[in-house]
């Protein structure tokens, strides 16, 4: 049985090349930085999830909200022909889901205001106290 289903719906991605020395303080054990034709990049992923379950179970309070985060891509050193992503921060407007995922599961969730738009030109996202960052 799966963990964690939802549906992704909104999505915005952005990927920047970055130099690898600004990523390798991120890289886990075990693991090494991937690339693209030599470059390296980070990317900001914005989306909203719907429908959210846990084990089966609809998320009581959770079934639909914002995350926006950033990412970049590693291989595992027992098989470089595998690839990984890994979290540098992850942003969500609950507090039980940084509260949860990064004490179970180590992750680098925080809990920032969010908002979003969507029209049939656009969408957007918003987080922090004055949601001024928009994506």
């Amino acid at each position: 049985m799966k963990f964690l289903s939802a549906v992704w719906c909104d999505l915005l991605l952005a990927n920047y090349e970055v130099d690898p020395g600004v990523l390798q303080p991120f890289v886990p054990a075990r693991t090494s930085l991937d690339d693209f034709e030599g470059r390296h990049y980070v990317s900001l992923v914005a989306f909203r999830f719907e429908k959210t379950s846990v084990v089966g179970v609809p998320a009581l309070f959770h079934r639909r909200f914002e995350e926006a985060n950033l990412r970049f891509y590693v291989k595992p050193d027992r098989d470089p022909s595998l690839r990984a992503v890994t979290f540098i921060k992850e942003i969500v407007p609950s507090r039980i889901i940084p509260l949860v995922a990064n004490n179970l599961f180590d992750e680098n969730y925080v809990r920032l205001p969010m908002s979003h738009g969507v029209d049939e030109q656009s969408c957007w996202y918003a987080w922090g106290d004055q949601q001024s960052q928009h994506f």
